[in-house]
């Protein structure tokens, strides 16, 4: 359960961060219909990861303490957080921009 969490946040962390670059990017369109699709996209990568880390432990036997798809998902969290934040750091320094 504690993986399914870590990654669900992971997920939804890096859902805020695509949001608020496309809410930077299109100030004017409403972001309601999106919220839907990012929980939906957080639970199905976060259940098909924890499930891979499932198979992976009934076919060893055991718990293996290097859990890449943590690694992956905080990389890929890490990647669109930074990206969103220069690209939004930028935008909104821009002259004229209150």
């Amino acid at each position: 359960m504690f993986l399914f969490m870590t990654l669900l946040s992971f997920s939804l962390n890096s859902a805020l961060c695509l949001d608020l670059y496309l809410t930077v990017k299109n100030p004017f369109v409403s972001g309601s219909g999106r919220t839907k699709l990012y929980l939906i996209a957080g639970f199905v990568m976060s259940g098909t990861l924890t499930s891979w880390e499932i198979i992976k432990i009934v076919k060893r036997g055991t718990f293996d303490t290097e859990q890449w798809n943590i690694v992956v998902a905080y990389g890929i969290f890490f990647i669109v957080a930074l990206y969103t934040t220069i690209f939004a750091a930028k935008r909104i320094m821009k002259k004229g921009v209150s």
